[in-house]
């Protein structure tokens, strides 16, 4: 007796595939907030 086995799901290649890209996506948007907190602020002028 053979066991029938189903075709994997697309699915959960999707759900990873979302997952990752939303990890990706958080990662710069948190370097860039650093680079942005850390940044010298060359470009402000003086009021004098």
């Amino acid at each position: 007796m053979d066991i029938q086995l189903d075709p994997k799901s697309t699915r959960h290649r999707v759900a990873k595939w979302i997952v990752g890209m939303a990890l990706v996506i958080f990662g710069l948007l948190c370097l860039w907030l650093i680079n942005v907190a850390t940044a010298e602020k060359v470009t402000q002028m003086p009021f004098t």
